[in-house]
């Protein structure tokens, strides 16, 4: 019924962990389940990593294909009613599963497409992320969880409004999007919405996906009594300003597709979006050069 999708970027260990906690988690459904691996160009011989674990299919890509293209490799490779996609960097609570699967068969949520876990930072279970979240408009680049408006002025309303810092992550609820680092995604509706807009290398591919099955009808569902813990970058630290590029990348062409503009309006948003990244690569390189200089003191 579920087949396990995971995307992979050099972070092997954290995969091979992901796949334990899931049959840890679930050891009498995990036996029933299939695991797909997307390889995104890594070099690593799996075979020892993967011994000992049943029913994994690995796709070595060759190279890194993006995180919307692999995750659209590995759902075709998969046969399951259920695609569960996962961020290798993410470890799966007990029952987690089982109460995800038993939510989208009640036949009360079947016009859920998506549906999203209740996401923690840590295995201690002490705060959790805000993996739910409005569409992104308009002002959206200025309110993200890192920007610098919002850590000048936390508490401002777009903030609130775009990231939901007010929500309630107790309650199940009907929601506009849910994040990527973990989605249990119905196959029929990707049969009928389609699968990851591939043009996203990184980021928002997950809005995307979400909003095209909003508009034909399907719905997106929060879902607390399924937890996952998330270590937020696991792979995205290993190259951070190609993944600056990427996430302003992704937000014009967001931005592009689902927005109608006249050329005023276009050219503005785009000369915002630049002015961010290279505000962001700026302040990226100076941590980078910091961290640098502080290892070669350390040395001496």
């Amino acid at each position: 019924m579920v087949s396990v999708v995971i995307v992979n970027y050099f972070s092997e260990t954290l995969a091979v962990d992901c796949l334990r906690s899931i049959h840890e988690a679930e050891p009498s459904l995990a036996q029933d389940m299939e695991f797909v691996i997307v390889d995104n160009g890594s070099s690593q011989d799996w075979s020892c990593l993967l011994a000992g674990l049943p029913h994994v299919k690995l796709i070595a890509s060759g190279k890194n294909l993006g995180f919307g293209r692999a995750a659209n490799s590995g759902i075709r490779a998969s046969r399951g009613e259920y695609i569960l996609l996962i961020n290798p960097d993410s470890l799966v609570c007990e029952g987690a599963i089982g109460r995800a699967t038993a939510f989208m068969e009640d036949p009360a949520n079947s016009a859920v497409a998506i549906l999203g876990p209740k996401v923690y930072d840590d295995v201690a279970k002490r705060s959790v992320q805000s993996s739910v979240r409005s569409f992104p408009g308009f002002s959206a680049g200025l309110f993200t969880r890192t920007s610098l408006m919002t850590r000048l002025w936390p508490d401002n309303p777009w903030s609130r409004e775009f990231l939901r810092t007010n929500w309630q992550h107790d309650l199940p609820a009907r929601v506009d999007w849910v994040s990527g680092c973990c989605m249990l995604i119905r196959r029929s509706a990707l049969d009928q919405i389609g699968m990851f807009d591939e043009r996203y290398f990184m980021y928002l591919e997950d809005v995307d996906l979400c909003r095209r099955a909003r508009a034909q009808g399907w719905e997106v569902a929060y879902f607390p009594g399924t937890e996952i813990v998330h270590q937020i970058g696991a792979s995205t630290e290993l190259r951070p300003l190609r993944m600056i590029v990427e996430l302003h990348r992704s937000g014009w062409l967001y931005f592009r597709k689902f927005f109608r503009a006249g050329i005023i309006t276009r050219a503005v948003v785009l000369l915002g979006i630049c002015a961010r990244a290279t505000v962001e690569i700026f302040v990226a390189l100076v941590g980078l050069s910091a961290r640098r200089v502080a290892g070669r003191c350390a040395r001496k």
